[in-house]
């Protein structure tokens, strides 16, 4: 009995090690997109869209600041909403 025992045990750390040792796929980072001549792109969702010609498409620095503006609207003094609100933050 403690034979077999110990030959499972021995087979599941073979197993664990080998398994374990194999490489991961890397993530793609999440991506924001990009517009360039009045389309939108991204790369991570794979998709394209014409923009309509009314439409303004604010910076970088405007969404931020929009964020920024918001969230203490959001959250206020509330120290869980905060944490949810980062938490919610991407890149």
């Amino acid at each position: 009995m403690g034979s077999r025992f110990i030959k499972i045990i021995v087979l599941v750390l073979i197993s664990y090690g080998f398994f374990s040792c194999q490489s991961e796929t890397p993530q793609k980072l999440f991506d924001y997109g990009k517009v360039e001549n009045g389309i939108y792109s991204n790369e991570y969702f794979g998709f394209s869209v014409q923009i309509p010609d009314k439409w303004v498409v604010q910076s970088r620095e405007q969404q931020e600041g929009l964020m920024e503006a918001s969230e203490k609207i959001v959250t206020g003094d509330d120290k869980y909403m905060k944490a949810v609100y980062d938490a919610a933050k991407v890149n």
